[in-house]
């Protein structure tokens, strides 16, 4: 009996709403799930890259963000770097 390798899943900000909702919906009978938040700064290319080098794997889910208004409002500079550079560094990880 051939047993298929799980598919490496890795979701950032998975202690999110959504990276939780996004967990608990997979099927972890086929999916190794690799959940991180603030544990690997996403707005640092060399710890992503680092990541996903270790981990290896196959599909990434960004739901990091900041995502409250008056957050991002109040720190303009954190709230760029976590939704914009964090996204262009998990899609160079890719």
């Amino acid at each position: 009996m051939f047993i298929e390798p799980k598919t490496v899943v890795w979701i950032a900000g998975a202690s999110g709403r959504l990276g939780r909702a996004i967990e608990h919906k997979l099927d972890h009978s086929r999916y190794t799930i690799i959940p991180t938040d603030i544990e690997v700064d996403i707005t640092d290319l060399t710890t992503v890259v680092q990541h996903a080098d270790t981990y290896r794997p196959e599909v990434i889910i960004n739901c990091a963000a900041m995502a409250r208004k008056e957050d991002a409002e109040a720190n303009p500079d954190l709230a760029y770097k976590v939704n914009a550079l964090g996204a262009r560094n998990l899609a160079i990880a890719a």
